[in-house]
This record gives C-alpha cells, sequence and structure tokens, in this order.
C-alpha cells in the first residue's frame, strides 16, 4: 500500500509520479520497467520513492487499484439507478458501462491493466482482495438478488462460477477479433461489441436458468 508520506503529497505530485509510472509501465512491462527512469520523469529523487513505496510491485498495484475503484464506482452508480431491472439487463448495462471506462482510459492504463503479471510475482493477497471487493460488492448481491426473483433458478455456487467465467470469455472473444496491441479497438464500442453481448448473454441465461431443472431431474 501507499506510504503516508504518498498519501499526503499534493494532488499534482501524486499525479504526476502515478502518470509516470503508468507510462513505464505501458512501454515496458511489469517486469522491463525501470525505477530510474520513473523517477526521473517524475522529477523526484531516488529515495524519495521509498518513503512513497516498498518497491515496483507496490506502486504498480497501487495504480490497478485506482483503476478497479474507478470501475467498482461505476458498477455501483449504474446499480444504483436500475434496481428494479432484471439480473441480465442489469449485466449488460454493467460490462458496456465497464467498455466505456475502458475505452476511455489512456492508451498507457490500458496497457497497464490488460498485461498483469502472475500473482506470484505480485503481493497476491492484494490481488485477490482486489477481486473480492468486486466479487462481494457486485456478483454476489446481483446473483443472490436474481436467486431470490427467480430470474436465476441455479444454485448460487454454479451461477457464480458461471458469472465470473463469462465476464472472461466476452473479453477473450473480443481481443480474439482484433491485433492484440490495438487496445482502443478491442474495446471499441459498436456491432461487434454490441454482438459479442448478446451472444453471450444467450449463453448466460441459459445456462444459469437450466441448471436448477437440470440439478432435480
Amino acid at each position: 500500500m501507499p506510504k503516508t508520506t504518498f498519501i499526503n503529497l499534493d494532488d499534482q505530485k501524486r499525479a504526476t509520479i502515478e502518470q509516470a509510472a503508468t507510462r513505464e509501465f505501458a512501454a515496458y512491462g511489469f517486469y522491463g520497467a525501470r525505477l530510474n527512469r520513473i523517477v526521473e520523469n517524475a522529477g523526484i529523487a531516488k529515495g524519495s520513492f521509498y518513503q512513497y513505496f516498498e518497491d515496483l510491485g507496490d506502486l504498480y498495484l497501487h495504480l490497478l487499484e485506482q483503476l478497479a475503484d474507478q470501475k467498482l464506482a461505476v458498477i455501483h452508480d449504474i446499480l444504483a439507478q436500475q434496481v428494479e431491472a432484471d439480473f441480465f439487463t442489469q449485466y449488460r448495462l454493467i460490462f458496456v458501462a465497464s467498455v466505456r471506462l475502458l475505452h476511455g482510459l489512456s492508451d498507457d492504463s490500458r496497457s497497464l491493466a490488460n498485461h498483469v503479471p502472475p500473482f506470484r510475482d505480485l503481493d497476491a493477497d492484494r490481488l485477490i482482495e482486489m477481486r473480492k471487493r468486486g466479487e462481494d460488492s457486485v456478483i454476489t448481491p446481483m446473483i443472490t438478488r436474481a436467486i431470490a426473483r427467480g430470474e436465476i433458478t441455479a444454485d448460487s455456487d454454479f451461477a457464480f462460477a458461471v458469472v465470473t467465467n463469462t465476464n472472461r470469455m466476452i473479453l477473450q472473444y473480443l481481443k480474439s477479433k482484433v491485433d492484440s496491441e490495438k487496445y482502443s479497438e478491442i474495446f471499441k464500442e459498436g456491432p461487434d461489441l454490441d454482438n459479442a453481448i448478446d451472444r453471450f448473454i444467450i449463453f448466460l441465461r441459459a445456462g444459469l436458468t437450466a441448471g436448477h431443472d437440470q440439478s432435480e431431474s
């Protein structure tokens, strides 16, 4: 986690360091990033960096956490406005809103978000906690509410597995349609995105409404 000295910096200085780090990670990846370039581009002393973060991994996770918080804020806003919508409508709206957020990011931020190194090379507990924040505050409550309403007839564990894996499948499908380096194209809205989401929602609906009947037969 960022140290208190970093949190207490003025907004502009924090932003300058974060921007320099984002550019570095986007250009060279996590493994190729060098602290010397980051501090030079941020205009800070190398010794100052260690007053702000433990190491480059700590800084990288801070940047990821910022992006995750942005996404969660957008999702919670959508859900607050669509309380009465059914699960599949909410899911579609959330996915489209998430895509809009990603498309609105700089190329550097998108690159950073899409090249997360393996858990073994970062603080796995922080990565797991980051993922669980989204699952516990969004996916699990949505599924629980949908089961109570009868919109999902599969059991909650099965539904959770299907929903979380569908998110990954949609992204992988979209990435397969373009050059993997053209991040702005991967998350571009249009017929391809609409078609992909609608096809996967048909798959999602079939899986989540058939599970109960199949388990009882």
